[in-house]
């Protein structure tokens, strides 16, 4: 990994490029020939005709996804119906500390069909990071906190990456990165409320996240202005493609091996949000999130096994530490990665050489 260092003595600045040095650690590395390693929220409520814990999800040669009886409840706003349970969830072994690190996301994903036109959120992918989970985990009892709102049952959404079903060309269904959510700067989880008691919630909708102020994702100025980011065009195809999403210390970052070549090109990064530890942009409900808990992968499904139908597999997740040296000269502090011996040596030599030259002059 390369970075750009400008160090400043005095009235002359010195400028390298220097590699810095990365250990990278598996949290997660997943080829989905079960789910047993996943929380599986729609065991979590009773959904169609089913009196005990059925899972919406089939896998199948490495691959996850809706099962057809599912898509005939993935509304929300009926008792029967899924309610947005149609996700999984995973803890990390330990929490993830964005302190110096790099966590990222990789997976393949195609598409039954993919939209041309419109916003494709009848074939939406949600990859969220999430926290606040309650204490002992998610209970998937059989209806036990499915409208339960004493706490945050379903945890908070972090940040999360979107990917809608439009197609190369379509502008509309774009893929989207998100922070929080709601109305809340911490971050939170939807809830659904019918016509009949509109200031009591019925149920959580765990899938569902809102754009901070509660706004539709997607629908208006990116950040600052809203909570969001947008691909220039969609990203869903019916042939297994590659996609990165990548959580940095300062930015999240949206990439996409178009080529399908199983290297992500410069050019294939479409997306980048700032990320900064404080709301310098006056950005709506904003909040600097240290520290993740889990991941969780939402289907939405609202076009039925033809338009909704989302197949996912080969999933890892890792963690890379970025060492950082801090150099005190006289009042100033400058963080600089950490580069290998033979580097830091240069860098070295080059400092005493300029520190004579100034005694010099």
């Amino acid at each position: 990994m390369k970075y750009f260092t400008r160090l400043i003595f005095g009235g002359i600045a010195l400028a390298f490029i220097t590699h810095s040095q990365s250990f990278a650690t598996t949290l997660i590395n997943e080829n989905f020939n079960d789910i047993s390693d996943w929380k599986d929220l729609s065991q979590a409520i009773a959904w169609g005709n089913n009196t005990s814990p059925t899972s919406a999800f089939f896998v199948s040669g490495g691959n996850v996804s809706l099962t057809t009886e599912a898509f005939n409840y993935t509304n929300f706003t009926t008792a029967n119906s899924l309610k947005t349970f149609t996700a999984l969830d995973r803890q990390f072994t330990t929490p993830f500390d964005r302190n110096n690190q790099i966590l990222t996301i990789n997976f393949r994903a195609r598409w039954n069909a993919v939209e041309s036109k419109g916003a494709g959120e009848s074939g939406r992918l949600i990859v969220a990071l999430n926290y606040d989970y309650p204490r002992g985990g998610i209970d998937l009892n059989l209806n036990s906190k499915y409208n339960n709102f004493d706490t945050t049952w379903w945890a908070r959404s972090a940040y999360h990456l979107r990917i809608r079903a439009g197609d190369i060309n379509n502008t509309q269904g774009t893929a989207l990165l998100q922070y929080g959510g709601g109305l809340n700067s911490a971050g939170e989880y939807e809830t659904y409320n019918d016509f009949l008691t509109p200031q009591t919630p019925d149920w959580w909708l765990p899938g569902f996240i809102s754009g901070a102020g509660s706004v539709s994702p997607g629908v208006g100025s990116s950040y600052p202005t809203n909570s969001w980011v947008k691909t220039a065009k969609g990203v869903a195809t019916t042939s297994s493609m590659r996609y990165r999403y990548v959580l940095k210390p300062d930015a999240q970052e949206f990439w996409f091996d178009a080529n399908n070549d199983l290297i992500f090109q410069t050019e294939e990064l479409l997306a980048t949000m700032p990320l900064p530890l404080t709301n310098l942009d006056n950005s709506p409900l904003y909040q600097y999130f240290p520290t993740i808990e889990r991941i969780r992968l939402y289907w939405r499904g609202s076009g039925g096994a033809t338009k909704g139908k989302v197949f996912l597999d080969r999933l890892t997740v890792t963690t890379s530490s970025i060492l950082v040296r801090r150099l005190k000269l006289a009042s100033s502090h400058i963080n600089v990665p950490e580069p290998p011996t033979f580097f830091a040596l240069i860098g070295l030599r080059m400092l005493g050489f300029i520190m004579k030259w100034k005694k010099k002059h």
